[in-house]
């Protein structure tokens, strides 16, 4: 009986563990480094207009790096695709 409380116990300091960073990683942040979407896009540091978080500017790489990687995956794919053909034809 020792060792199932044992388990319950890590399991359950796991688990709240686990829902602790989930509320810190998603609770807004109180200060931080913020920039204009004027500046991202003309390279200005100055002119306030509507101000982006880090997260945003992150966001953008993510979705621009996702993109290289589907259209990568896609040529590779085509690739492999002509080269099992090529390999059925031949038997």
């Amino acid at each position: 009986m020792g060792g199932l409380r044992g388990k319950l116990l890590v399991a359950l300091i796991i688990y709240f563990a686990g829902f602790g960073s989930a509320i810190y990683y998603q609770a807004p942040a109180l200060e931080g480094p913020e920039i204009t979407r004027h500046q991202m896009s003309e390279g200005k540091t100055s002119g306030k207009k509507d101000v982006i978080t880090r997260g945003e500017v992150a966001a953008k790489k993510v979705h621009e790096d996702l993109l290289k990687f589907y259209s990568f995956a896609e040529e590779k794919a085509s690739k492999v695709g002509a080269l099992i053909k090529a390999r059925l034809d031949e038997q």
